[in-house]
């Protein structure tokens, strides 16, 4: 397979990871009225965390049982991305 096949499957996985959380994250406010973090001026698009006077780096999901992200607003959050971006690119150059 070329490059450009594994980026067009990888964007294609990551297009329905998407739709899947979005979907989850829809079915758990209307029926478990979960409670969400009211910063919503600091997610973008509803999901990336981006909050420049927040010093953390990890910071808890809007609903906090799904997990932690990044805060992108911290220049480190883009190299810990980076660096697994590479090393996925690294992986599908070698085989």
């Amino acid at each position: 397979m070329k490059i450009g096949n594994y980026i067009l499957i990888s964007l294609l996985l990551l297009a329905v990871l998407h739709l899947i959380l979005e979907f989850m994250h829809m079915i758990i406010i209307k029926k478990w009225k979960t409670i969400i973090q009211n910063e919503s001026d600091y997610w973008v698009w509803g999901i990336f965390y981006f909050n420049p006077d927040d010093s953390r780096i990890i910071v808890p999901k809007r609903i906090e049982w799904l997990g932690w992200t990044l805060n992108f607003a911290q220049p480190i959050s883009v190299v810990i991305i980076g660096g697994i971006l590479f090393f996925i690119s690294l992986i599908a150059l070698i085989k």
